[in-house]
């Protein structure tokens, strides 16, 4: 069962580094503002859902299997997606939306921070997903 959850889990990494290389940076290129901001609010959440259903998978998987550390991994990888799905994507998004009227200032600082942590938990989910593949 472990040759599923590498199978899962290369299919994560894929589909991650393809936004983050590909799918984004064209967006950015090639969408007015507005059209960006819309695609962009409509595919994170996909990202992060899909991510977490794909990674909570695989420590069922390793749970059942009494793979403990890569169980651990795993969790960790789910907790990274549901943390940006359900507490991040939120907060950036109300900033970003607010960061024109009033308190533009303090708007534009907490999108900055929140969006900083997101960027942040989805590289060290890269980092584990890959150390997952190398060591198991």
């Amino acid at each position: 069962m472990l040759v599923v959850t590498k199978l899962l889990f290369s299919a994560l990494f894929g589909m991650m580094v393809f936004f983050s290389a590909v799918i984004t940076p064209i967006a950015f290129k090639n969408l007015p503002e507005q059209n960006l901001s819309a695609f962009l609010r409509k595919v994170f959440p996909k990202l992060f859902a899909i991510g977490f259903i794909v990674a909570i998978t695989s420590s069922v998987i390793l749970y059942f299997n009494e793979y403990f550390i890569p169980f651990i991994l795993s969790t960790i990888i789910s907790l990274g997606f549901i943390i940006n799905l359900v507490f991040l994507t939120p907060k950036i998004n109300f900033h970003k939306d607010n960061s024109s009227g009033e308190n533009k200032a303090f708007h534009e600082q907490r999108f900055t921070f929140f969006h900083r942590v997101s960027v942040f938990i989805y590289l060290i989910q890269l980092i584990l997903i890959l150390t997952f593949l190398i060591k198991y």
